[in-house]
């Protein structure tokens, strides 16, 4: 007669054994989990979009009363004789060139290379240089009065004269603690009928900022545009 040990014994399963691949295998995965935890504990930082200050609005002529009295001959004598002090000017194109032309990361000038030039990985600008520096060029100038409308060329009306600029350089330029901001800027003004040049501006500025921060930077370079602007209410009186 079989004993009932025999039979618990003939019925009993064992386990699988696992081999050396199988723990090769789970300890490639707890190896990966723990990468992928190290990475999520850092996070990239999310992009800072900077602009330039934002100026006081001020009252400019608007397209239509660029045009108004158009059908008016003594309208149109009075209107000759105040646009003859007072033209009006449409900014035609801001080009840039180099890495101006396609970047919006804010470049700067590394202390210890200082020929080369490198990029903020975080910080942009909120627009293409060349419209950063196109949208300031127009408030700033209708600020200073000397024209009775300043417009873009896409507007249609009827300009007595025409800007055009070439942004060559736009950079922040840190020697030890204090930082430079370099503005290079190209700007020629042509009579709109006759085609000739009334004002031709090289201007190379270097304004100094506050502290090393990018709103430093930022805040001188603007002081450099408004002085562009300045200077050239000046030449066209």
């Amino acid at each position: 007669m079989r004993s009932c040990s025999a039979a618990a014994t003939a019925t009993e399963t064992r386990p699988p054994r696992r081999t050396a691949r199988t723990a090769a295998a789970a300890a490639a995965l707890i190896l990966g989990l723990a990468a992928v935890a190290g990475c999520a504990g850092d996070p990239i930082p999310p992009d800072r979009l900077y602009a330039l200050p934002t100026l006081a609005p001020t009252p400019t002529a608007d397209a239509d009363a660029v045009v108004a009295g158009a059908d008016d001959p003594v309208a149109d004598d009075t209107a000759a004789t105040a646009r003859a002090a007072r033209p009006v000017l449409a900014l035609e194109a801001v080009r840039a060139s180099g890495h101006l032309a396609g970047a919006r990361n804010i470049a700067y000038h590394p202390p210890d290379r200082p020929l080369e030039t490198a990029y903020h990985d975080h910080a942009l600008w909120r627009q293409p240089p060349a419209d950063l520096v196109a949208e300031r060029l127009i408030d700033c100038l209708r600020a200073g009065g000397r024209y009775s409308a300043v417009l873009r060329a896409d507007v249609p009306a009827d300009a007595d004269v025409s800007l055009v600029a070439h942004l060559r350089e736009l950079v922040q330029d840190q020697t030890g603690d204090q930082v430079v901001a370099r503005l290079a800027l190209d700007i020629d003004i042509y009579d709109r009928r006759s085609r000739a040049l009334l004002v031709s501006g090289r201007y190379r500025l270097g304004r100094p900022a506050a502290d090393t921060g990018i709103e430093a930077f930022i805040a001188a370079l603007d002081q450099g545009l408004q002085a562009v602007c300045a200077d050239l209410a000046t030449r066209m009186q």
